[in-house]
C-alpha cells in the first residue's frame, strides 16, 4: 500500500499467559512492545464482557491507538522515508498505530473458562480509521471462516494497492473470494486543513499529495460517528461537553463496552469540527497501558508530557482509580453499567439515575448545576 504500511494479527487469550499475539503478518513489522501493547487493547477489558451473552458466538468491533515504539522507528522497522516525514503532522502520525480489533468470543462448557476469546486487530501508521474498519471486519471473518492462510492472501492484496485517494473502490482477495473495499470520500471541511496539506507528507516521487486526500486523513481520525448514537443518553448536555473538549479538560468516558465507549470517544472529537481536537487522545484505553499511573493525575494530562485528555475505558476500576479527574461521562446504559449506590462518584451520579437503578451518565464536573465548573 503506497505511502503508507499495516499490519493484520491474531491475538488469542491465554489462561496462564494472558493476551499473546500468535500470528503477524508481515512478522517484522512490530516490535516486542508493540506486541505487547497491541495485546493489551485486542480484549475488551471488563468482566461485564466476559461472556455474558445468550448467543454462543459474540462479534465486536472497536477501534483505538497505541503509541509506536520509538526503538522500532530507530531501526526503520515501519519508519518512513525522510522525504516523507517533512511536516510536523506528519511527524506526529509516525509516532502512533491506529487499530481496529475484531473479537470474537466463543462459549464452549468444556473448556476451562466456559468459552474463549480470539481477537483479528488490523494495524494502519495512518488514521484511515474508516477503511481500516472496512478492513478489519474482512479479515476477521476471512480468519474465522478459513485461517491464517487467508490473512496472507488479504495482506497481498493491500500490499498491491497503489492509491487511497477518496472515493475510490478497491478489493481484497482471499479464500477465492473478492470483497469490495471503498475509500470513503471527504468534502474539506477542517479550518487547518490547508496547513495540515502544505506541511503533508509527499508522494513516492516528492511531489505534494492532492490536498482533497490529506484533508480526508484528518477527518478520517475520527471515522463515521453519529454524535446522538454515542450520547443518546446524555444529549442534554452535549453543550458542557463541547465545551471540556474545546478546553482540551481531562474528560473520562466510561462504557461496558470498547465499542462504546471508542465510538463515543470519536463523537466527542468530532463535536469541535470544523477544528482540529488539539490534544492527545484514547478511544481504547486499558489499566495494563503503561501510562495508567501518571494519569492518574489529571493535571499532567493535555500537558507536554504528552498524555491524552481523552480516554475510553470499561473497567470500573477507573473510577476509583480516576476519581480525581474533573469531567467523568458514562455513555451506553443498560445493566452493565456501574450501580449508583456503589460507584465512587455516587454523589454525582445520583441525580442520574436511570431505570432499575442504574446510572445512564454521570459529569462529575457538573455537581451542584454549575456549568461553570468546566471553565476556569
Amino acid at each position: 500500500m503506497q505511502g503508507c504500511k499495516a499490519v493484520i494479527c491474531v491475538v488469542r487469550f491465554d489462561l496462564e499467559q494472558g493476551q499473546v499475539v500468535r500470528f503477524c503478518v508481515p512478522d517484522d513489522f512490530l516490535s516486542v512492545s508493540e506486541r505487547r501493547d497491541v495485546g493489551y487493547h485486542a480484549f475488551p477489558d471488563s468482566k461485564s464482557f466476559e461472556l455474558r451473552f445468550q448467543r454462543s458466538i459474540h462479534d465486536t468491533i472497536f477501534h483505538f491507538r497505541i503509541k509506536r515504539d520509538k526503538s522500532a522507528d530507530a531501526s526503520n522497522n515501519g519508519k518512513a522515508s525522510p522525504k516523507k516525514a517533512s511536516g510536523s503532522r506528519s511527524k506526529e502520525w509516525l509516532k502512533w498505530l491506529y487499530g481496529y480489533s475484531f473479537c470474537r468470543q466463543r462459549q464452549d462448557k468444556h473448556l476451562p473458562r466456559g468459552g474463549d476469546q480470539t481477537s483479528v486487530v488490523v494495524l494502519l501508521e495512518k488514521p484511515y480509521m474508516d477503511l481500516i474498519q472496512q478492513i478489519s471486519k474482512i479479515a476477521g471473518q476471512l480468519y474465522f471462516d478459513y485461517g491464517e492462510d487467508a490473512l496472507v492472501q488479504a495482506m497481498e492484496s493491500i500490499l498491491s494497492w497503489t492509491t487511497l485517494k477518496p472515493n475510490v473502490k478497491l478489493s481484497i482477495q482471499a479464500a477465492g473470494q473478492t470483497l469490495p473495499v471503498h475509500v470513503p470520500e471527504r468534502k474539506p471541511e477542517s479550518l487547518d486543513s490547508y496547513e495540515v496539506m502544505s506541511h503533508s507528507l509527499s508522494n513516492e516521487d516528492g511531489a505534494p499529495c492532492d490536498h482533497n486526500f490529506w484533508d480526508c486523513c484528518v477527518r478520517m481520525t475520527f471515522s463515521k460517528v453519529c454524535i446522538f448514537s454515542a450520547f443518546h443518553g446524555v444529549v442534554r448536555h452535549l453543550w458542557y461537553i463541547w465545551e471540556a473538549m474545546l478546553l482540551a479538560k481531562p474528560v473520562l468516558i466510561f462504557g461496558s463496552n470498547p465499542d462504546i465507549v471508542s465510538m463515543a470517544v470519536s463523537a466527542a472529537m468530532d463535536l469541535v469540527a470544523p477544528l482540529s481536537y488539539c490534544a492527545d487522545f484514547r478511544p481504547y484505553f486499558t489499566i495494563q497501558d503503561s501510562e495508567f499511573q501518571t494519569m492518574q493525575n489529571p493535571s499532567k494530562c493535555g500537558t507536554k508530557e504528552g498524555l491524552p485528555s481523552v480516554v475510553g475505558v470499561t473497567n470500573t476500576y477507573f473510577l476509583k482509580a480516576y476519581k480525581s479527574w474533573p469531567n467523568i461521562l458514562a455513555v451506553g446504559g443498560g445493566s452493565d453499567l456501574v450501580r449508583t449506590n456503589s460507584s465512587p462518584a455516587s454523589g454525582a451520579a445520583a441525580s442520574a439515575k436511570g431505570s432499575g437503578g442504574w446510572a445512564k451518565y454521570f459529569l462529575s464536573s457538573l455537581r451542584g448545576g454549575a456549568s461553570s465548573k468546566l471553565v476556569d
